[in-house]
């Protein structure tokens, strides 16, 4: 489970108790605690009782990221939240395209009661209704492309079945994540079913507990799915190195300061001397200047923005001692990262034993 999913069951758990305990006028208990707890631990069950499903759709995912396309989220109601936000930590996360994960929402920004009304206007990016799926990225799918549906019993199935069928028309590598209630199937899912090339379908019991509702479980379904899908993709493509994250974007405080814990991590080198090989790789400099060393954080973000591969090639420069140009040359002879780095450590290692 990662950090953003514990950070969910931990907020719902004491609003959900508090809200109780506010309306029945008793106090917040252990007991109760626990229960909300449980819960949570049966949606655990529900959803890895599908692992070989799960691993099928994060290889699918995989091949295509690594045959330079794309795995697109087609979303319906509550759910479709949840696949924008997993699509737009990919970018900063991998250092991912925009266009490697995109997450599409029946209405787009209006379902969504964006306060700042439709984004359209930013470009193709900021496009997240079907109507901008149709428009901008059905034409273009080929099988090579991966798209995955997702929706429960309460959306209008008559509405998914009808889009799955102009999916299926571009590629037949189209998938789905689909929740109901034991004894509450769609009409429309055998259909669904024989359009995908496979359908996790998570049955949950009638009878839920009273501390969770059914959203909130098939939230945390979906998201631990869709956390295992693009993590798993992203590993498939090499953007993993020993188990990290390696190609993250260094675009805010929080970024900034994991990239230095990664690279001391990685390369054993004290905490001033990974800043400085960060710093030199951001600003494409093999020697800092006073202006580089004295410009503040946000600074140092914002000019991370325009480069890419920000802290292989950190990481190169360590444990090498390559200047910024040499470390660039060699990354760019693989577009794999992880292959990268490990390419230039293995010709590091051949050059020295040679003297």
């Amino acid at each position: 489970m990662k950090g953003g999913s514990a950070t969910k069951i931990l907020l719902e758990v004491i609003f959900s108790a508090a809200h109780a305990a506010n309306f029945s006028r008793t106090p917040i208990t252990y007991n109760g605690i626990l229960q909300h707890m449980r819960s949570y631990g049966k949606v655990l069950d529900i959803t890895y009782s599908q692992t070989e499903g799960i691993a099928a759709l994060m290889e699918a995912a995989g091949r295509s990221l690594q045959c330079g396309r794309g795995l697109c989220y087609l979303s319906w109601g509550f759910l479709g939240l949840l696949g924008l936000i997993d699509a737009s930590e990919c970018k900063p996360t991998f250092g991912a395209d925009y266009k490697d994960i995109q997450g599409f929402v029946g209405g787009g920004c209006k379902e969504l009661g964006n306060k700042e009304g439709d984004l359209n206007l930013m470009g193709a990016e900021s496009g997240i209704a079907h109507i901008d799926f149709l428009h901008n990225v059905l034409p273009c799918l080929t099988d090579k492309d991966t798209v995955l549906l997702l929706y429960s019993h309460s959306d209008d199935v008559d509405e998914v079945a009808k889009l799955a069928r102009r999916v299926r028309e571009k590629t037949s590598n189209m998938h789905a994540v689909y929740h109901q209630t034991d004894g509450d199937t769609a009409a429309q899912q055998g259909e669904i079913n024989k359009l995908c090339s496979s359908t996790l379908n998570f049955i949950w019991p009638q009878a839920t507990p009273a501390s969770m509702g059914l959203q909130h479980m098939w939230e945390l379904s979906t998201k631990l799915v869709l956390n295992a899908v693009s993590t798993g993709a992203h590993i498939l493509k090499g953007k993993v190195y020993q188990n990290y994250m390696i190609d993250l974007q260094v675009t805010n405080s929080k970024l900034y300061c994991r990239a230095a814990r990664l690279l001391q991590r990685l390369s054993g080198h004290p905490k001033s001397l990974c800043e400085e090989a960060l710093l030199k790789a951001i600003y494409q400099e093999d020697k800092l200047t006073e202006d580089i060393m004295t410009c503040n954080l946000t600074t140092h973000t914002h000019t991370a923005r325009k480069v890419k591969k920000v802290v292989p090639l950190a990481l190169v420069c360590l444990l090498t001692g390559y200047s910024i140009k040499e470390a660039q040359s060699h990354l760019e002879q693989k577009p794999i990262v992880r292959e990268a780095v490990e390419a230039c450590l293995r010709e590091q290692t051949l050059f020295s034993g040679s003297f």
